[in-house]
């Protein structure tokens, strides 16, 4: 029997058994130099963008073999890049996001 206001079976719910995600490991050129470079990507509107990727690392969702994987993580911070009253310029995105792509399967 279900009580209004219930978890009902919601706390049975185990996303760690069932989502498995790959962290591809980019060179800090693509993310962690970049959140350095500015630290108000921490603040700004795409910051979620960072914490999921800091999340991800250590997270029991993670699958270090790809294989195992069923979603696939390329975390780069395309966003990160501001003038100085902290618009985003997304002209370098572009080059950035192929850069990334180019450079996963040679490694």
């Amino acid at each position: 029997m279900q009580y209004a206001g219930s978890a009902g079976d919601v706390l049975e719910d185990d996303p760690v058994r069932r989502l498995k995600v790959f962290v591809y490991e980019l060179p800090s050129k693509y993310n962690k130099k970049i959140l350095q470079k500015d630290p108000r990507c921490l603040t700004h509107m795409f910051a979620t963008k960072i914490f999921m990727h800091q999340f991800l690392l250590s997270s029991p969702l993670r699958m270090l073999n790809p294989k195992e994987a069923e979603w696939f993580n390329t975390l780069v911070y395309t966003t990160c890049d501001f003038t100085l009253n902290g618009l985003p310029l997304p002209f370098k995105s572009l080059r950035m996001m192929r850069s990334a792509i180019q450079f996963i399967p040679s490694n």
